[in-house]
Formats: C-alpha cells, structure tokens, sequence
C-alpha cells in the first residue's frame, strides 16, 4: 500500500516530466508500479482462499485441532492478513471444510468456530463435566424393569429407553427430564416383550421400538405417543435393535428367516422393504429375549450412516446396506475372529467396530476402507461386557465399565473417564456429550461443551 502511494506522489512531484518520456518507458514504469502493489496489498479473496486451503491442509495431516493453530499463524503475518479474520464469509467457508457443518448454533460463524475447536480440545483433554442424571419415578434399584437399555443424544435432547417399555426425555441445557412415555397396548408375551430396542430423536420428536416391533412416536415436550407401526412377533421374529435419521428408519430383527431387515420412510412412516438373512443363525438365540432381554452381548445391531445407508452386524458377519434402494447389500465382512456386536457405532460417513481379538477399526462406510486402527488389548469376550462409541474424532470404549478414549484418526490412546459404568447396557457420544448407561446406577451424562 505504502509503494502505491509514494509511487503516485512522485509522480504528481515530477510536475509531467515523465510525460516526455517513451510510450516503452511509461509502459515499463507501470509494470513496476503494478508489481509493487501486488507486493504491498493482497487482494481480500485471495487471502481468504489461502486461510482455507493452509487450514484444511492442517486438519488433513494433524487433526482438526491442527486447523486452528494453522489460521491462527496466518493472522500474525501483518495487520492486513488480520484483517480477514473479521470476515463472516472466511469462518463460513472453514466450519464447512473442518468441522463439516453447514448450520450454526451461535450467533456468528466465528463464534460457532471458536466454540467447536474448544469443544474438540475438551474431547482431546478429556475436560467435561459429570452428571449422573436423576431419574424420577425409579428409585427402586431393585426393580429389573427400572433398567435403562438404550440411550440417544440430540442437540437438545437425550432419551433413555427401560425394560418396562417406558421412554424418558430429558432436556440437555438443564439436565431435567420434561416427557415420558409408556406404551398403551397391553404385554403379549410376557413382562419384556414392551422392552424399548432403539430410540431415534428428530427435531422435537422422539421414535421408540420394542422387542415385540411396535414402532411408538411421542411429541416432546409431552406424555403421550402414537402407534406408527404394529409389531407382528409371528411373521417377523423379534425387534432386537432399532435406528434411524429424519429420512430413514431401520429395524433388525430375529427369530423369523428372510426378515431381518424392515426398512421405513421415516417421513411417510411407510415400510419401504423387508428382507435379509443376517440374523438367522442366531434365530432361536432371538426368542430367548422374551425371557432373557440382557443377554451379555448382542445378538445384532444396526445404525445409519450417511448417503443413504446402514451398517448392520451380528457376531459372525457385517453388511453395509442402501437404503435407499430397496436394503441392497454394498459390501459385506464375514471376519474369522468375529465381532464385538454392541461396538458398532457410526458417525458421518464412518463406523467403528471391535473384532473379537481385540482389534478395533474405524473404516469409511462406503467400501469399509480402513482410517485407523489399534488394539484394546487381550479381551475375554464371553466375559468381558464391551461398549462402544464414535463421535467425529474420538472412539469411547467401555471395557468392565471403564471408559477409554481414543483419536479417530491416529488410533492414538488419550486418557480414561475418570467416572465409568459398571453393568454397562448402552453408551452414545456426539460431538458435545458422552452419554451411558448402566442395569445398576442408571444413566450417566459427560459434557465436553466449552463454555465462553
């Protein structure tokens, strides 16, 4: 900036004599003049674009986190180049490319910025804070049916499913519960068959499924909840895991051949296909649910990922499914170590699993490439009750009730929770929260949200 102006000053000094000068010189002198703008003063775009590309570089070699002390060295280059950390359009652009949100929950990008990279340093640090969630009405430890079996997170909530086929909603800002649920319909086969199998949270909505498949939408906040699909025990076996997004529903059931899958438009609440063989090996294993509904491993499990599909497992075999037409199977992995059932979880377009001999892999859904992988040590799996979670970039494991975190990405040990759950029966995480819980001391609540 400063070679422009002093180049127009001379100029206007000179008085023209420069003016009896060459057309070739005066051509010449304005080259230069050019070149020493384009050296003192770039162009706010370019600089922009530049920010993103050195970030997103940062975040592919070392981690999300890496992206923030990249932007922050491009900002103490000069005043100028500091500039552009004022612009709305700059931190849009960068919460797309690292963080891969498109929505933000504060009032400016820059602040959504700030508060993600804060949040994921938590995660890193392992600094959260701990609540074991109160809940109402089940001070009776006593009472088998007072135990939580699944848990779901959303933005603004989390919902804890019961053996007595009841379904608690609690607000995530205030960590008090404002709806439950029970279904109306009488038990048809005995006290287990209401158990709640998954539990999908959308918006204001909450969708439960039991054992016995009846599909249940509740209104949050509120008590009451609608039938959106009867459950047939006899054609179809038992409801043993349920999951789902705004646009798709799926449930993976047991004990009939041929229907393992039952799909849903999640919109319409239509079944939109029902097929598949993965869970008949374990079909008699299935209808001893009725009378045994916490076995100590799983016998499948399923969740959905992103672009339409699912990924479903059951100790002997993973699928990866298209939603979208029909439950046509992507890819599939028959393992000859065998899987840890309950340690699948997918986030975005990746999924964990934990192999029998102790390996776990984090693996792109689509084509089950592999992004990392490393060894939670010798595992007596008949005994040993194994959870497991995946967030954007960390792995929870929950091995005899202690909580072990790890980088998604490098496959790197972090730290130990300092809190666990013993008796485990789920564990969640999101990008904000850790959620678990447990057949003996309920529901347990981590909050990594950095507080500005």
């Amino acid at each position: 900036m400063s070679s422009a102006s002093s180049t127009s000053e001379d100029e206007t000094e000179d008085g023209g004599a420069r003016g009896a000068e060459s057309s070739s010189r005066r051509r010449g002198s304005s080259s230069a003049s050019t070149r020493r703008r384009a050296n003192g003063v770039w162009p706010e775009p370019f600089l922009e674009s530049l920010a993103v590309r050195v970030a997103t570089d940062a975040a592919r070699s070392g981690g999300r986190l890496a992206a923030g002390y990249a932007l922050a060295n491009i900002f103490q280059v000069c005043s100028q180049w500091r500039a552009i950390s004022g612009s709305e359009l700059l931190w849009q652009a960068l919460h797309r490319r690292i963080w891969g949100a498109s929505r933000r929950s504060h009032a400016t990008w820059h602040d959504d910025y700030v508060h993600r990279h804060r949040t994921a340093l938590n995660f890193h640090i392992g600094r959260a804070t701990y609540t074991p969630l109160e809940l109402a009405g089940n001070t009776d430890g006593a009472n088998r049916r007072n135990t939580c079996l699944r848990v779901a997170l959303s933005d603004a909530y989390l919902a804890c499913g019961f053996l007595d086929g009841s379904v608690r909603v609690f607000d995530m800002g205030s960590n008090h519960w404002v709806s439950r649920f029970r279904q109306t319909n009488p038990d048809r086969l005995g006290p287990f068959s209401h158990s709640i199998s998954g539990i999908v949270l959308r918006a204001n909505n909450v969708i439960f499924a039991s054992l016995d498949g009846n599909v249940c939408v509740g209104m949050i906040p509120g008590r009451n909840s609608r039938l959106a699909h009867v459950g047939s025990v006899y054609d179809d076996g038992l409801l043993i895991d349920f999951a789902g997004c705004s646009r798709w529903w799926i449930g993976l059931f047991s004990g009939a051949p041929g229907r393992a899958f039952h799909i849903w438009n999640g919109v319409t609440e239509e079944i939109s296909f029902i097929g598949g063989g993965l869970t008949d090996p374990e079909a008699v294993l299935g209808w001893q649910l009725l009378t045994e509904p916490q076995p100590n491993h799983g016998l499948g499990r399923v969740r959905v990922a992103d672009e339409h599909l699912a990924v479903a497992v059951t100790a002997s075999k993973a699928v990866v499914l298209d939603l979208q037409h029909g439950g046509f199977v992507l890819s599939e992995e028959e393992p000859q170590e065998g899987i840890i059932v309950d340690s699948l979880d997918v986030q975005g377009d990746r999924c964990l699993m934990v192999y029998a001999n102790g390996v776990a892999k984090v693996a792109k859904v689509r084509g089950m490439e592999e992004v990392c992988s490393f060894y939670l040590g010798d595992i007596d799996v008949p005994q040993v009750k194994i959870l497991c979670s995946l967030n954007s970039g960390y792995v929870f494991t929950s091995i005899d009730g202690t909580i072990s975190v790890w980088d998604a990405e490098a496959g790197e040990f972090l730290y130990d929770l300092e809190f666990g759950i013993d008796d485990g029966t789920d564990l969640v995480a999101d990008d904000e929260h850790v959620a678990g819980c447990s057949a003996s001391t309920g529901v347990h609540l981590w909050d990594f949200r950095a507080l500005f």
